[in-house]
């Protein structure tokens, strides 16, 4: 009997079973905007990676900004500010050590984030006075 691998069958316009990228870029002009919703989750998504790219670093001359990565239930469970260095053009999400909760947990070690309902994925920018920053984010997903 012949075998057939299936690597992955449409359902409208996404290859199911197949990882894609989606890409976002937000910049200091939306702070009034926060949180800022980049996409929804859908049930049965599984998300393998977020990163942050700092492309144009964010600068204020008032409170320092930050970004968190994360859903409508937890603002920071992919990437938290406090592995984000703002002010650095960089990449960060890379060390799954430094990851948020959904992607890295310390004791189950997940690496990954399984919805079972749609889902807000968003940016919660903060800081005061931003005068510059721009960042894309990527998502990885299944």
């Amino acid at each position: 009997m012949k075998q057939i691998q299936k690597l992955g069958f449409t359902s409208g316009q996404r290859v199911i079973g197949s990882p894609v990228t989606k890409s976002f870029q937000i910049n200091y002009t939306q702070l009034a905007d926060t949180p800022i919703i980049l996409m929804y989750a859908q049930e049965g998504d599984l998300i393998l990676d977020v990163f942050v790219e700092i492309t144009t670093k964010f600068e204020s001359t008032g409170a320092a900004p930050t970004l968190d990565v994360g859903d409508e239930d937890e603002s920071d469970d992919f990437l938290a500010t406090a592995n984000i260095s703002e002010d650095t053009a960089g990449w960060y999400g890379g060390d799954v050590t430094l990851r948020g909760d959904y992607l890295y947990d310390g004791t189950n070690k997940a690496l990954r984030k399984l919805y079972t309902a749609k889902k807000a994925i968003q940016v919660a920018m903060g800081g005061t006075d931003l005068t510059a920053g721009v960042a894309n984010i990527y998502i990885t997903l299944i």
